[in-house]
């Protein structure tokens, strides 16, 4: 069983494009499986909310992120939820921006 960790949103979206998430979704390393149960309207405007598992080919769990299409602004959001690494599930605590010095 997989040990569980809250961060920062800020550490979890560094660790997404570290680990190259979204790229790798592009080019089919990862699968996103949309979990229909959890779609729903929008509440930051006119449009959908929903949240995409991004499994191994093998079907392990490697990320979670959450979509939000605005229909109203034609624009989709997408916040980085959690990610897989090793052993740990590493969940977003919210949403904050870093903290302000020098570039991390």
């Amino acid at each position: 069983m997989a040990a569980n960790s809250l961060v920062p949103e800020y550490v979890v979206n560094d660790l997404f494009a570290d680990l190259k998430i979204f790229e790798r979704i592009e080019k089919g390393c990862l699968r996103p499986c949309v979990i229909e149960s959890q779609t729903r309207p929008a509440k930051m405007c006119q449009g959908v909310s929903y949240i995409v598992r991004a499994e191994t080919l093998e079907g392990e769990f490697a990320a979670r992120i959450h979509y939000v299409w605005c229909e109203d602004l034609q624009q989709l959001f997408t916040y980085p939820s959690s990610i897989r690494v090793g052993d740990v599930n590493i969940f977003r605590e919210g949403h904050q921006s870093p903290p302000p010095g020098p570039s991390r």
